[in-house]
């Protein structure tokens, strides 16, 4: 499963993702679902402020639930 781990996240960028002091083995074995994990990369796109890659992350999301939660509020 890809993981935002996977996306090699700052110590910073992982406090703003509320998964600071966690490792990758603890993160991973609590989370099975990829289109949360889609949700949480592309939050950490958004953070780095590369909207097109956190885009290309959010139209991953099958479940329309989950895409409304993630989906970036319009200017």
């Amino acid at each position: 499963m890809e993981t935002v781990f996977d996306h090699e996240p700052s110590a910073e960028e992982l406090k703003y993702l509320f998964l600071s002091g966690r490792t990758r083995e603890e993160y991973v074995s609590s989370h099975v679902d990829q289109e949360t994990e889609y949700g949480n990369i592309y939050a950490l796109y958004m953070i780095r402020g590369n909207r097109e890659k956190a885009l290309e992350y959010l139209n991953r999301i099958r479940n329309p639930k989950e895409r409304f939660n993630s989906k970036p509020p319009e200017n």
